[in-house]
């Protein structure tokens, strides 16, 4: 059996609704501890929360434009059908689309996520599968351990473009982003 170097890469799912730059500093936090690339992958929709995120093709702009300009970081779009048993859209379906797609014989997967995240995995539909299939690397959560990043969410970012707060958006969206969702008239 030879030994070669498979490309890790860290898989990034969540509903990033906005993608803003706390999850931008999670991608480069993963881009600096070993990942070779970092795939950003925006849910259609998350099971776990009550409200409908604006539409993903949106989403995937966003995230694309925040991310531009960080090498080895891009937006993946995998999109799935829902769950025919209850009509929610799971990540696992992301995930194995993602392994069916580009296989693991090159590559070395990894998820990517906050405590509040990496705690839940075994909840999550067919936990137990990812957890066999994907490596785990955990950010920090900076509300509590890390205060060099940025405490920001994505629920306060779309309260600001509600309230068409644009001067509290600077640092926490580029430019391209803001004239994305203003163009768009998202979260208004």
């Amino acid at each position: 059996m030879s030994d070669f170097y498979k490309t890790k890469v860290g898989i990034f799912l969540g509903s990033f609704d906005p993608f803003h730059v706390g999850h931008k500093e999670a991608v480069l936090e993963a881009l600096g501890r070993g990942m070779d690339l970092v795939w950003v992958v925006p849910s259609v929709w998350n099971p776990w929360k009550d409200w409908q995120p604006v539409p993903i093709d949106e989403r995937f702009w966003i995230a694309h434009y925040e991310l531009e300009k960080i090498e080895n970081a891009r937006v993946l779009a995998v999109v799935t059908d829902p769950d025919p048993t209850d009509g929610k859209y799971y990540s696992v379906d992301q995930l194995r689309k993602i392994i069916r797609g580009y296989g693991s014989r090159c590559y070395e997967f990894w998820l990517i996520g906050g405590k509040d995240t990496t705690s839940t995995i075994e909840q999550w539909k067919e936990g137990g599968w990812i957890l066999a299939n994907f490596k785990i690397l955990e950010t920090y959560r900076p509300e509590a351990e890390q205060t060099d990043r940025t405490f920001i969410s994505s629920t306060q970012v779309r309260e600001w473009i509600k309230n068409r707060e644009w001067s509290k958006l600077k640092g926490i969206l580029c430019p391209k982003s803001i004239k994305y969702i203003k163009n768009h008239e998202l979260y208004i």
